[in-house]
């Protein structure tokens, strides 16, 4: 690709729909501005690429080159003060996409909270998303209801700006605490607005449908859950960015009985799991395909499981109660990795919720 063809090339990537072959354009640009040494088509191409690996679930992909456009602003912010509002903006999303990552510890998320405040403070920006970061991380972390309340009165009271998220965004977010408080009544009044169309954005209403979906079902609103269900399902199978809100999908459709439903969403997934780094998504989807073979009958299923995987099979066939073993296991595994994290047993403690409530409703 000549130097004068990238730029072509990048407006053509940016016109595609967010998912595997965008990211695949894009990241051709970044290879041919690299092969140039051209670093201002270099900072540019891979700016793009941060913005399609995080909406298109090529979250390591993003962070990567995050980092790489840090550094080199860093270096030289005269050269690129004309990028700083993408660098402020991005590192919003690399903070809330960190958080999912079990290898990254508390020190280094703490690390990163604190330069993000830095930045924020030197430009005088509001510190808003730092703190809605600061409440979605106490939540991952297992920290005190007091420490989660704590970082949202400081969201409440800090002002908007034109770095704040958008309206739909911090919408879902308002909508993710109510569930984390377990007040599900509080949640979709939350949705509400998000529901009839007036605050939406590229992952939203997308999110909230599926984080709506097994609370309003446990709720007892099984009409409205299905509704739900639907919904997500229509926005978000199809792209790996959403991984977790299909796995409970899945555990949806094994909850109400619904195997075939669950199978097909799990088919349409499965091989993202292996391919993504993000324990948070991996550890999810692991949980709800155990529970989904656990509650199938005992047969033999086709699945092109990669070679490298504990119980790979030359001619794909695998039985329903090796699959439950092989899932639980790598959903536990991830599960004592967060714990390690933490330093606490939050998430299995979650897990065992998630499993028990699925299988209460699943059980005959």
């Amino acid at each position: 690709m000549k130097e004068n063809e990238i730029l072509s090339r990048l407006e053509e990537a940016e016109h595609l729909e967010y998912g595997e072959e965008q990211v695949r354009l894009i990241q051709s640009t970044v290879d041919a501005a690299d092969t140039y040494q051209n670093e201002e088509l270099q900072f540019i191409t891979r700016l793009a690429l941060v913005t399609a690996g995080i909406f298109s679930g090529f979250i390591e992909t993003a962070i990567i080159s995050f980092c790489w456009c840090l550094a080199t602003y860093d270096k030289d912010r005269e050269k690129f003060e004309d990028f700083e509002h993408d660098i402020l903006w991005a590192y919003k999303w690399i903070g809330q996409n960190m958080i999912l990552f079990a290898s990254i510890d508390k020190a280094r998320q703490l690390d990163l909270i604190q330069d993000f405040e830095r930045r924020y403070k030197e430009e005088g920006i509001s510190l808003r998303p730092i703190h809605a970061q600061q409440v979605l991380n106490a939540i991952a972390l297992g920290d005190s209801k007091e420490a989660v309340q704590s970082a949202l009165t400081a969201f409440s009271q800090a002002p908007s700006d034109f770095y704040s998220d958008c309206v739909a965004c911090e919408q879902n977010f308002l909508v993710e605490v109510a569930l984390y408080q377990e007040d599900v009544k509080k949640a979709a009044r939350y949705a509400a607005p998000i529901f009839n169309g007036s605050k939406v954005c590229a992952e939203v209403p997308h999110i909230t449908y599926a984080i709506m979906t097994l609370p309003t079902l446990y709720n007892g609103d099984f009409e409205l859950a299905k509704t739900y269900a639907k919904e997500a399902e229509r926005l978000c199978l199809g792209n790996r960015d959403f991984i977790h809100e299909l796995s409970d999908l899945i555990a949806y459709h094994v909850a109400v009985k619904q195997f075939d439903d669950a199978l097909r969403i799990f088919n349409a997934v499965y091989r993202w799991e292996f391919e993504t780094r993000v324990d948070n998504r991996k550890q999810r989807f692991c949980a709800a395909a155990a529970l989904l073979f656990e509650f199938l009958p005992e047969q033999k299923l086709t699945l092109s499981l990669p070679a490298s995987s504990d119980i790979f099979s030359e001619d794909g066939q695998y039985c329903c109660s090796e699959l439950v073993s092989f899932y639980t296991k790598r959903s536990n595994f991830i599960a004592s990795e967060f714990d390690r994290r933490n330093e606490n047993s939050h998430t299995s403690n979650e897990l065992e919720k998630f499993r028990a409530t699925i299988r209460r409703y699943a059980s005959p």
